[in-house]
């Protein structure tokens, strides 16, 4: 039946443009820049989130008032505990524009009606930082999600993916900008065996792939020295060894020792 696309976007996966409803008989420019103030923010901030759209209401006559509904496909994350991120968010917003903000968030359960798709995501540095053209964007979309092993993902929402499959697709965006260096932070916790082994594949394969230095932060000592071609340990602040992998294991200090070996006795304070 010819390539899958996104009903309301193009190809690429790029959703309908953000709407602002209100009317304004002056300061029309300064309200039109506020909301671009509101929608960069919004986007930088809940860039993990799954925004598929953000609309911007002001009430006639109550110009000091700004509605801000927000679409997700993950609504949990931009709501927090007990609402302590969306009143974060709302706190910013009011530092910014110097007006009383109301935030509504509204769940998107379906890609097929309207959702940011797993390509914009990857495809949201490039948009940023360069000036590419869109095709060449939609390329290098492609080419990376199947270097990390997801093909045909581009027109999903983030919330249909797995957990290990979220990972891959944060790897591609970090990789969609050739960068020289990438930082893993725990990047197999919560994840189970199978999964971590795979993580664990990825990143070794992603470092030769790519010519580049992965710099793992993790407590996961299997994963360390599966991956390691140098090892550092970190403790109370300062780097307290460094070498590789047979080093750090045939090291006889006190503190290596211990988180080796997963003793109770030692220098590092249990309790």
């Amino acid at each position: 039946m010819g390539q899958k696309v996104h009903p309301i976007g193009f190809r690429l996966g790029t959703i309908k443009n953000w709407n602002s409803t209100w009317f304004a008989e002056k300061d029309y420019a300064s309200l039109l820049h506020e909301d671009m103030t509101i929608r960069n923010h919004v986007k930088s901030k809940l860039s993990h989130a799954a925004v598929a759209s953000v609309e911007i209401e002001r009430v006639a006559n109550k110009a000091s008032k700004v509605k801000i509904n927000i679409y997700t496909a993950r609504p949990g994350i931009i709501i927090g505990k007990k609402g302590a991120e969306v009143e974060n968010l709302k706190n910013e917003l009011q530092a910014l524009t110097k007006k009383e903000i109301i935030i509504n968030i509204k769940e998107i359960r379906k890609a097929e009606t309207d959702a940011q798709l797993v390509a914009e995501n990857v495809a949201f540095p490039l948009r940023e930082h360069t000036k590419k053209k869109d095709r060449e964007i939609l390329e290098i979309v492609r080419d990376t999600l199947h270097s990390v092993g997801l093909p045909d993902v581009e027109y999903k929402m983030p919330s249909e993916l797995s957990g290990g499959m979220r990972k891959r697709v944060g790897l591609a965006r970090a990789l969609a900008m050739r960068p020289e260096i990438i930082l893993f932070d725990e990047p197999t916790t919560g994840l189970d065996p199978v999964m971590t082994e795979a993580i664990n594949g990825l990143i070794v394969k992603t470092q030769k792939d790519y010519d580049l230095t992965c710099v793992v932060i993790s407590h996961d000592i299997q994963s360390i020295f599966e991956i390691g071609h140098r090892i550092a340990m970190l403790y109370d602040g300062r780097i307290i060894a460094c070498g590789e992998p047979d080093e750090i294991r045939n090291s006889r200090d006190p503190v290596l020792v211990q988180f080796l070996s997963g003793s109770m006795e030692g220098p590092i304070s249990v309790l």
